[in-house]
C-alpha cells in the first residue's frame, strides 16, 4: 500500500459501516409521508392556476391524496427546473424554515418521468395522462400515494422525522421565464413493517 492510500480506503469503509448500521436500526420500520399542502407558488406567470388537494388515511399507515390541478398554458420545452428544499420547525413560515438543499436539473423530463422516483406512481395515475413538458389542461388524481422505496433506501443516516419539509419546485421555458411552480410540504413518520405470514408449507414444516 502506497503512502496516502490508507486514509482514502478507510473513509469509504467507514461510510459503508455507518450506512449499513443505520439501515439495520430501521429494518423493522419504514418511512411514510403525511402531506401538509400542495398549492401553486405565489409568483408571476405561474401556469398552475389551481391545485386543490385532499388527504386521507387508508388503513392505519398509508396516506392517500386526491388532487385537481389546472394548468393555463403550454410551452414547447423546459430549459431548466429547480427544487428548493426547506427544513421547517413544525410549521411553514419565513421564521421557522431554512434552506436545506437546492437542486437544479437540465434534463428535466428524464428526472420527472423516471420510474425510480417517488412520484412515478402519482404521475402514472393522473388523468388525462401527463406529458413532459406539462401542457394546458385540467388534471385529476384519485387515491394517489408516493412510492417511498427510494427514500427508505437512503434515509438511514438522515434525520427526516420531526420536521416539516417544504419543496418549491419550478420549471422554466426556453426563454428562462417561469412556466409551472408548485409549493408543497409534508412530514415523514415511521411505521412498523407488517409481519410476514407463513404459508401452509411453512407451517407444515414447522410442525414436522
Amino acid at each position: 500500500m502506497q503512502h496516502g492510500e490508507g486514509p482514502r480506503l478507510v473513509a469509504p469503509l467507514l461510510a459503508v459501516l455507518v450506512l449499513s448500521s443505520a439501515r439495520r436500526s430501521h429494518d423493522k420500520t419504514h418511512l411514510e409521508v403525511r402531506p401538509t399542502f400542495i398549492r401553486p407558488c405565489k409568483i408571476n406567470n405561474n401556469a398552475v392556476k389551481a391545485a386543490d388537494a385532499v388527504f386521507a388515511m387508508r388503513g392505519r399507515t398509508t396516506v392517500v391524496f386526491h388532487l385537481n390541478v389546472t394548468v393555463s398554458r403550454s410551452v414547447a420545452r423546459w430549459s431548466k427546473s429547480t427544487a428548493v428544499i426547506e427544513q421547517c420547525d413544525q410549521t411553514v413560515s419565513a421564521a421557522t424554515c431554512s434552506t436545506f438543499r437546492t437542486f437544479e436539473f437540465h434534463d428535466i423530463c428524464a428526472v420527472m418521468m423516471s420510474a425510480a422516483m417517488p412520484w412515478a406512481r402519482v404521475l402514472a395515475s393522473i388523468r388525462p395522462k401527463m406529458s413532459c413538458p406539462v401542457t394546458k389542461g385540467k388534471y385529476t388524481l384519485s387515491n394517489g400515494s408516493l412510492a417511498m422505496d427510494l427514500l427508505n433506501a437512503v434515509s438511514g443516516p438522515l434525520r427526516l422525522e420531526g420536521f416539516v419539509w417544504r419543496a418549491l419546485s419550478q420549471a422554466v421555458d426556453s426563454r428562462g421565464d417561469p412556466h409551472i411552480c408548485l409549493d408543497s410540504a409534508g412530514e415523514f413518520f415511521r411505521v412498523r413493517n407488517r409481519p410476514k405470514v407463513k404459508g401452509i408449507d411453512g407451517l407444515a414444516s414447522d410442525k414436522a
